[in-house]
């Protein structure tokens, strides 16, 4: 690995997509890439080192590959250079590219492809569920057959394109993962090498892998800085790339940045506490979501930049989300009907049940949209106090069902829809953790098992439905989520979302140079 590079400041921007200029490529003169993070640190950029928000694989990525990857219109080779499904056989069969070599020189083979699953079900990490593989066979170094203990719907999304494939002869004596750091932890096959990574700054650098054999990087540094002010970093030239709010919009096109926009795959959610009362009542549940005007938080809280949740919870605009749910359109007087129902009554604005008091805390990683909450709730007889903690701070008190009330949020809504088996039932603060339906639990299992697509559609339709009527959680709202980057590269935003869903356009191809034709 490379120790140290020379860094030469220019006002260069974010890699590109030379990849997706038809016949031509880009020129791979770009020294230094330098892309704003409002959040900074978002852990260690290996497998079990990372945080396990999108951010935080995304950082991984550059450095890891998996067998299968995705541009902006679908699946395409990564390790695995061509791959089908056995029926008969129940397995996936990969035929595995021969020249790819990992970043201190070793030869990739089949081996570490077979490695990594043995490795990785001892060492759960929990972007790949991998309970459905039943075995991997070695064929030769080059083509593997996964073996499935049964059918698994996601399996290429959610397993071959998620999964980062580790070197054996680095990772066969790594005991404790999540504490293995160092230059040999970031070996990997991917486009990009670690510098450093700095904790404290919340910042990233790498250094193209000039023998990567997807492509040549376009960039030969790319940093991830911690940036306050996205909008002002960017005009001032310290940074390429960011993430922006709505509102800066104007003024940052009339400067010559180009605002790109993804879909609506990132929702913001209202999480209760099911463990105690009253959100261990459904009827109490579904009285918030009548009380909490959505449009509301769209118009104020974000400007109009953004539409109202679905409680099906999968972003409307995917093809697995359902029409025809529930959807409780504000009405504060079908809230207190509802909890006037569970046998509360008024006393001076705040509804009451023998010495409780509906009063909670509201906990937050901002204070706009909650706000408007408070307000919305007060309303209805509800009291809440506002509380506003950074996002590793708030996922460990969700975590530990240590709150009344969160504001939380998660992205992967636009692919593979086992991400509502991930966020209804999973040990995982982003998740409900729901298990109090058995028609529910029942239908999230075979929908995993179900491979003509149709029939699993109609399968996941009654499974929004289900948790629409329960409402463990409310789907507040999906935001624009608006990047500004210079003129001259070309960021894209993948199909369905980078690996499982992430909806931010930082697919590491946008940093290669490949032939299209």
């Amino acid at each position: 690995m490379k120790k140290s590079l020379s860094i030469i400041l220019v006002v260069v921007l974010v890699v590109g997509m030379g990849a997706f200029l038809s016949g031509c490529g880009q020129e791979t003169e770009v020294e230094i890439v330098r892309i704003g993070d409002e959040n900074g640190d978002w852990g260690y950029p290996t497998p079990h080192g990372h945080y396990l928000r999108g951010p935080g694989y995304l950082r991984m990525s550059f450095i890891f590959d998996t067998l299968i990857w995705k541009d902006e219109n679908g699946f395409v080779s990564a390790l695995a250079e061509d791959w089908e499904y056995d029926e008969e056989e129940n397995c996936f069969i990969f035929e595995l590219r021969d020249d790819v070599r990992w970043h201190d020189g070793e030869d990739f083979t089949a081996q570490d492809v077979a490695f990594t699953f043995d490795y990785l079900q001892k060492h759960p990490y929990p972007w790949a569920n991998l309970d459905s593989v039943e075995k991997v066979e070695l064929i030769d170094d080059y083509q593997v057959k996964v073996y499935l203990s049964q059918a698994h719907a996601p399996f290429l999304e959610r397993v071959a394109g998620v999964m980062p494939i580790l070197p054996e002869h680095i990772w066969a004596e790594v005991e404790e993962p999540a504490e293995f750091t160092g230059e040999e932890a970031v070996v990997g096959t991917g486009p990009y090498e670690l510098l450093e990574y700095d904790q404290t700054q919340g910042s990233y650098h790498y250094a193209a892998n000039q023998n990567y054999y997807g492509g040549e990087p376009i960039a030969e540094e790319l940093m991830f800085v911690e940036s306050s002010n996205p909008e002002m970093a960017l005009q001032r030239g310290n940074i390429n790339a960011a993430g922006v709010m709505a509102e800066a919009i104007p003024e940052l096109e009339q400067q010559g940045f180009e605002l790109i926009t993804g879909n609506h795959f990132w929702a913001a959610k209202l999480m209760m506490n099911q463990h105690q009362e009253p959100f261990d009542q459904r009827k109490f549940r579904q009285a918030l979501a009548y009380a909490i005007d959505r449009e509301e938080l769209v118009e104020r809280g974000l400007r109009g930049y953004g539409i109202a949740g679905s409680q099906g919870l999968i972003a409307p605009e995917s093809r697995w989300a359902a029409e025809d749910l529930p959807e409780y359109a504000y009405s504060p007087e079908k809230a207190k009907e509802l909890i006037e129902e569970l046998g509360y009554t008024m006393e001076d604005g705040i509804y009451t049940k023998g010495d409780q008091r509906l009063e909670f805390t509201l906990l937050s990683f901002e204070d706009r949209i909650p706000e408007i909450i408070k307000q919305n709730l007060a309303k209805v007889g509800i009291e809440i106090e506002l509380r506003v903690l950074d996002t590793a701070s708030l996922d460990a008190r969700v975590d530990d069902w240590d709150f009344d009330l969160a504001m939380s949020g998660h992205g992967a809504l636009g692919g593979d829809p086992m991400v509502l088996n991930q966020m209804i039932l999973d040990d995982d603060p982003k998740s409900v953790r729901f298990e109090e339906n058995q028609d529910l639990l029942d239908k999230l299992n075979q929908q995993l098992r179900i491979m003509d697509e149709d029939k699993r559609l109609e399968m996941v339709k009654e499974i929004q439905s289900i948790y629409a009527e329960e409402m463990p959680a409310v789907t507040l709202y999906y935001p624009e989520d608006y990047w500004a980057i210079d003129d001259t590269i070309d960021w894209f935003y993948t199909e369905g979302g980078v690996a499982i869903g992430i909806p931010l356009p930082l697919n590491k191809l946008s940093l290669i140079e490949r032939d299209i034709n």
